[in-house]
């Protein structure tokens, strides 16, 4: 709530500062002509509920009695509203926070996909070049053996991209 009110007048912020500090505040106080009392009675007793501290007006008829509770009631309804939204940013950086948790797991996943590939892959590089340094065809590979080498080499390969994009 806005306090400025508050120091317009002669000793005003030091009661607000007492108040708000829990300090015994006691003042006479003469509303300047013209301006609605309620509105920083309800500010002050706005701040002092919503710092956990109690708060009683004391007016002397029902006219004011009704006026000072819909200035409190307009208090109430930027509170909630200020509660709602800084509920709702509490849940986007929940959301974020979870989101970026499982990027990173995700993250994790393919780098243990990427490295069993690459094992795999050197495997199969190796048993290629030693079928390539013997002359003998009975060691030769067959189709399927090197179509199943050219897979998995494409993969590793579609594997390192995409941790390049995460």
């Amino acid at each position: 709530p806005d306090l400025s009110a508050w120091s317009t007048y002669e000793h005003g912020q030091s009661f607000v500062d007492a108040v708000l500090e829990g300090r015994i505040a006691r003042a006479a106080w003469q509303i300047a002509p013209g301006e609605k009392w309620t509105d920083p009675v309800s500010a002050l007793a706005a701040k002092v509920a919503a710092s956990g501290g109690g708060v009683l007006i004391v007016v002397p008829d029902q006219r004011d009695v009704d006026a000072c509770e819909a200035a409190l009631r307009e208090h109430d309804a930027t509170l909630e509203a200020t509660r709602r939204e800084a509920q709702r940013a509490a849940q986007h950086r929940n959301a974020q926070r979870a989101e970026h948790e499982r990027a990173a797991q995700r993250a994790t996943d393919a780098e243990a996909r990427l490295r069993s590939r690459q094992e795999e892959l050197a495997e199969t590089r190796d048993r290629l070049s030693r079928i390539d340094s013997d002359s003998t065809e009975a060691d030769e590979p067959s189709s399927a053996e090197r179509d199943r080498a050219q897979a998995a080499l494409t993969e590793v390969t579609a594997l390192e991209l995409s941790l390049i994009k995460i």
